[in-house]
């Protein structure tokens, strides 16, 4: 099979304000946007939206050495042949078709959105509006709910249930926000109470990750800029921290729980094992096991990282514009089998 990246088939036409972020909802079917314009959006990246309209003509380079062709010529484009990608590979990226729109949420926003997410069944979107969290219907945009209570902005927002793959559906109205007043914060979409059923502030610094542990279902991991990961194991009442000493802006759990990578502001992806024994958490999670340099740039802003559905490899964004994809398969197996012994 070729590893050759696929050219993009179409574009999210929303870079129209100063600040954007992107997510995809739980099932991979759809995109989410957010920005200054205090909205959120649903795209379709696989449809193109039929009110757009190719150019009318392009140009078309004649190799030919030719003193009167050096300027090209012009030649009109079908929607077919463009719509079918013939050229794709030499059309600039502003030429791309815009994806399809689905539905705009803005009730209920009245700061620019920071983060958003979905819950494990796409039914439910979650977003960070300055520091309020808001719960609104994916189907019909009319918004369900919405907490408050932090102190500072709300840099994350997650959804507790599904971290496990079991399409149970358990936990999906536990939702978790993390802002930079150094707390997560963790609200019941059952209750009525906008009180939250706990607090975790043991953080020194602002709290940039939260996500659920793929041990049991009982663990909540969080990541913070004082450069710490930290376990929460909600059975044991303990906490397990792992100090990576640079700031931490993201962190990705594989999809077996054998392994956690840690995305830092000195440019250096981490990587360790997780031990299935949480009495011994101590023990088998302090050892880093590879520092991850790639051609990706991370020293002054919040980037991202994530393992591909297989955990063979770990994706990350940069600074710079690009996108590292990074092979794990020989190391997620050396982790795996480091795990074991513990």
């Amino acid at each position: 099979s070729s590893h050759t990246p696929p050219s993009a088939f179409s574009i999210l036409i929303f870079l129209i304000n100063a600040r954007e972020i992107f997510g995809i909802t739980a099932d991979g079917k759809y995109c989410i946007t957010g920005a200054n314009d205090r909205t959120v959006r649903l795209w379709n990246p696989t449809r193109i939206d039929p009110a757009y309209r190719p150019p009318a003509t392009v140009a078309v380079v004649n190799n030919n050495n030719n003193d009167d062709d050096t300027h090209g010529s012009s030649h009109v484009v079908s929607s077919q042949e463009y719509y079918g990608r013939k050229l794709s590979q030499s059309r600039p990226q502003q030429q791309l078709p815009s994806a399809l729109p689905m539905q705009t949420y803005d009730d209920g926003h009245v700061h620019p959105i920071y983060s958003i997410a979905t819950n494990s069944s796409s039914t439910v979107l979650l977003s960070a509006s300055d520091k309020t969290l808001l719960a609104t219907d994916l189907v019909t945009a009319q918004m369900k709910q919405k907490w408050w209570g932090h102190m500072a902005r709300i840099e994350y927002v997650t959804c507790l249930g599904g971290a496990n793959n079991d399409n149970s559906g358990s936990g999906e109205e536990i939702y978790a926000s993390a802002s930079y007043d150094s707390t997560v914060r963790l609200w019941d979409a059952r209750s009525r109470s906008k009180e939250p059923l706990m607090v975790l502030d043991q953080a020194k610094d602002a709290v940039t990750c939260v996500a659920a542990g793929k041990q049991g279902g009982a663990q909540i991991v969080t990541s913070s800029v004082d450069g710490k990961i930290r376990t929460y194991d909600l059975r044991t009442a303990q906490v397990f921290t792992e100090d990576t000493v640079h700031p931490i802006t993201s962190f990705s759990i594989t999809n077996d729980g054998a392994s956690i990578a840690a995305s830092c502001l000195d440019g250096i992806i981490r990587t360790w094992g997780c031990t299935t024994d949480t009495t011994r958490m101590d023990h088998g999670r302090k050892k880093v096991f590879q520092k991850l340099h790639s051609s990706h740039k991370s020293n002054n802003y919040k980037v991202e990282c994530a393992f591909t559905s297989n955990d063979e490899y770990l994706i990350s964004g940069s600074e710079c514009g690009a996108v590292a994809n990074i092979p794990l398969v020989v190391q997620i197996q050396i982790v795996k089998q480091q795990t074991r012994k513990h």
